[in-house]
């Protein structure tokens, strides 16, 4: 509220003179015993209290004629159709997400962004995931985090936020670009081992991993250790440029259909069985082998393949690294607790506007 000015200052000064004389003339007259209110006396008093009130009200009238002519002005604009604009304003506050709501995105979405590395295997076998490690959960894709969703809204909808949405976008169509390549690889891969295998090892026939064997079946290889150990060794030859010498080497292992023999190739990434059978494997059988996985791993258009998936990766480690500083930029917005920061852009739970249950509100605005 405003402090008088002098005009009502000096308003109110008149008309309490004017009250005071009122009184003293009215005490002197009749001692204010009702009993002296009649004949002269009431009709004095009569009209002292109309010259009274007619000083006093025009004087209060001149002095607070402005305060009294702003407020009428501010309660009509606020009532007139042009200022409709002022209460789509209000309204809009009314529905904009609230500080809890800015608070749990912060600290269950963008904070764990910040730790979020792609790898592969998580969700599907050889396939690209972003994950975030959740304690004893292990790595989860980030997809799975509580209220992701409604980050990645808030992302989209925010004026201030696009920067970060678009390298979000961008990663996840590099990473489903990169997954269905590598689907393909695998399956063009997979045809092109069976038919050097056939070409090279007539003897040894395909078998599928962890399938009980035919009965009859003494030599058999089985082409996803083949394929996983392929891809190790193709993917060292494009990365340094150089083809060493498969490391191979022969064990064995008693099972309840006999002593099986085999040859285990060596990568990166492990030890893959590459060949089994019920007798002893010759020299030539290796010499044989070694020759097979040579021509594939030469096989220019899956090195080609395999080079665009390396590129595309790299692509991902790049735009994330960018990603991860937009996403502090956010969270440092957040967390200044003087501003009272609320998040831009809306989601879901800001638009739908339904009755919560008591779990659900004390959890999430």
């Amino acid at each position: 509220m405003s402090f008088l000015s002098r005009r009502e200052i000096f308003a109110l000064i008149v008309a309490s003179i004017s009250v005071a004389i009122l009184l003293a003339l009215g005490y002197l007259l009749t001692g204010w015993n009702p009993a002296n209110f009649k004949g002269d006396v009431l009709t004095i008093m009569l009209a002292l209290f109309a010259i009274i009130v007619g000083i006093a009200s025009p004087a209060l009238a001149f002095g607070f004629r402005p305060r009294v002519l702003k407020y009428l002005d501010r309660t009509e604009s606020l009532t007139k159709p042009e200022n409709q604009k002022l209460e789509k304003i209000d309204s809009q506050q009314e529905n904009r997400p609230t500080r809890k709501h800015t608070e749990n995105l912060r600290t269950e979405v963008y904070e764990e962004l910040l730790r979020m590395t792609r790898i592969i295997g998580v969700s599907e076998p050889y396939m690209m995931d972003f994950v975030v490690s959740q304690g004893k959960e292990g790595q989860i894709p980030v997809e799975n985090l509580r209220y992701f969703q409604r980050g990645i809204e808030h992302l989209h909808t925010g004026e201030s936020y696009q920067r970060a949405y678009e390298l979000w976008e961008y990663m996840r169509t590099l990473k489903c670009r990169y997954n269905d390549e590598v689907r393909e690889i695998r399956k063009e891969l997979k045809k092109l081992i069976i038919l050097k295998m056939e070409e090279y090892l007539d003897t040894y026939h395909e078998h599928e991993a962890h399938s009980s064997r035919l009965s009859g079946v003494t030599n058999y290889f089985c082409s996803i250790p083949l394929l996983d150990f392929m891809i190790d060794e193709i993917t060292l030859s494009v990365n340094r440029n150089v083809k060493r010498d498969f490391r191979i080497m022969r064990t064995q292992w008693n099972s309840h259909d006999g002593n099986w023999y085999q040859l285990e190739g060596v990568s990166n990434i492990g030890y893959a069985i590459l060949l089994q059978s019920l007798s002893p494997i010759t020299d030539q059988d290796e010499a044989r082998l070694r020759q097979a996985l040579s021509e594939i791993r030469d096989d220019v258009a899956i090195a080609d393949w395999i080079r665009d998936t390396i590129e595309l990766e790299r692509h991902i480690l790049t735009a994330l690294s960018v990603f991860r500083k937009e996403l502090k930029k956010i969270i440092e917005q957040i967390k200044d607790i003087e501003d009272n920061y609320i998040i831009e852009g809306s989601c879901s739970a800001c638009r739908v506007a339904q009755p919560q249950s008591p779990i659900e509100s004390s959890n999430e605005s």
